[in-house]
C-alpha cells in the first residue's frame, strides 16, 4: 500500500505527462517500487521527472540504459534480470543458496555461490557478461 501512496505523491507533483495517462503512470510507478524496493522516493522522482535513476540514463528512444557496475550491484542485492545476446534470451536469478545464469532456449544453467563468482566465471560463448556488456540488451 505504501507503493501506491508514493506513486500518488509523484502523480500529484506532475499532474500530466505527454507520454502516459495518469492511471497508467500510477500503475507503472507502483510496479517499479515493487521490483526495486530499495529505491528511494528521490530515485522514483528522478525516474518520473528526468527519466534517470542512479546509473541510468535515457537513450534517444527513451529506453533506460543501465551501466555494468549498477547492474552487478543490483544482481548482488538479489534483483533478477532477463537480457538478450544475439537475440537469444538469458536470465540471471538467485535463491537463498546460489546465483544462476540461464540460457532461456534450453534452460542450460550455470550455478555460482556469489554474484561476484557469476560475473567472474559465468560465460556466454566463452566471454564474461562484462566482456559482452556493450552487446547485451538488458
Amino acid at each position: 500500500m505504501l507503493s501506491v501512496v508514493f506513486a500518488e505523491h509523484l502523480c500529484a507533483i506532475r499532474k500530466e505527462t505527454p507520454w502516459s495517462p495518469r492511471a497508467e503512470l500510477l500503475e507503472m510507478l507502483t510496479i517499479l517500487i515493487m521490483v526495486m524496493p530499495n529505491l528511494t522516493l528521490n530515485g522514483l522522482m528522478n525516474i518520473f521527472l528526468n527519466g534517470t535513476v542512479l546509473g541510468h540514463s535515457k537513450d534517444n528512444k527513451g529506453v533506460l540504459i543501465l551501466d555494468f557496475d549498477e547492474f552487478a550491484q543490483r544482481v548482488a542485492m538479489g534483483e533478477e534480470f532477463q537480457f538478450y545476446y544475439k537475440n537469444e534470451g538469458y536470465w540471471i536469478s538467485r535463491n537463498n543458496e546460489s546465483f544462476y545464469l540461464t540460457r532461456v532456449q534450453d534452460s542450460s544453467s550455470q550455478t555460482f555461490k556469489t554474484s561476484e563468482d557469476l560475473f567472474k566465471e559465468g560465460r556466454i560463448e566463452n566471454k564474461t557478461i562484462h566482456e559482452l556488456w556493450e552487446e547485451l540488451e538488458v
